[in-house]
């Protein structure tokens, strides 16, 4: 009775130890040159995933010297307030806040920049 036992035990041991050695499924030819040529994974291709898509921003050049600032923003998206780089606090569809020292300045889409000195707003620079 214990070689049974014995011998059902071994066998179940190697047809686990069978089971968890053998190679996993293979993916078809053709799904795998898709996922290559999407550079996916199997994993990402399960999950959904979508490559971020790069956003080209184009930034209308603007200008503004009022309220004894000197304000401007070239195509690159980076302003300046009287030579100085700003930095850019937000970005969206209708507007572009910068802040450079006491100074905030708001671009908005239609051509019109507003300054913020200190958080009080101080006026139109333009438009």
């Amino acid at each position: 009775m214990t070689k049974s036992i014995k011998a059902v035990c071994t066998a179940a041991v190697v047809a686990f130890l069978a089971g968890a050695v053998a190679p996993a499924h293979a993916i078809s030819e053709a799904y795998r040159k898709q996922l290559e040529h999407s550079h996916r994974t199997q994993l990402q291709d399960a999950n959904g995933y979508q490559a971020p898509v790069a956003s080209a921003h184009h930034f209308t050049p603007v200008h503004a010297n009022k309220f004894g600032v000197n304000f401007s923003r070239g195509a690159d998206g980076i302003g300046h307030v009287d030579g100085k780089a700003c930095a850019t606090d937000e970005q969206n569809a209708q507007a572009a806040s910068y802040s450079c020292g006491i100074y905030q300045i708001i671009v908005r889409a239609n051509g019109r920049v507003d300054l913020m000195k200190d958080n009080q707003y101080v006026g139109r620079m333009k438009g």
